[in-house]
């Protein structure tokens, strides 16, 4: 189990992390036997999870799942994490 945020055991935390508005943006990377890869993972802080800023977390998903732009963070991934805060998973550079 992942110390910093359970999310999956392929992912490999950097212990860096972010605060950015709602959430806490952390860099990581998939690290398994099929590739390397690094990432940024945002996730709803502790205490920020009504229902107003849930729905604007995931808004926020659905327009960066929509969006292919050059200088904009490519959507790869989402879910809960193992307490039931939203997390999504954008393309590390």
């Amino acid at each position: 189990m992942n110390p910093i945020l359970s999310i999956s055991a392929d992912i490999a935390f950097f212990g860096g992390s972010v605060t950015v508005g709602m959430g806490v943006v952390y860099l990581a990377a998939r690290d398994d036997d099929q590739f390397k890869k690094l990432v940024a993972i945002k996730v709803i802080k502790r205490g920020m999870d009504s229902e107003a800023i849930l729905h604007r977390f995931e808004q926020e998903r659905k327009v960066l799942a929509a969006l292919n732009r050059p200088n904009v963070a490519r959507l790869l991934d989402g879910g809960a994490t193992e307490d039931g805060r939203p997390y999504f998973v954008m393309a590390g550079r």
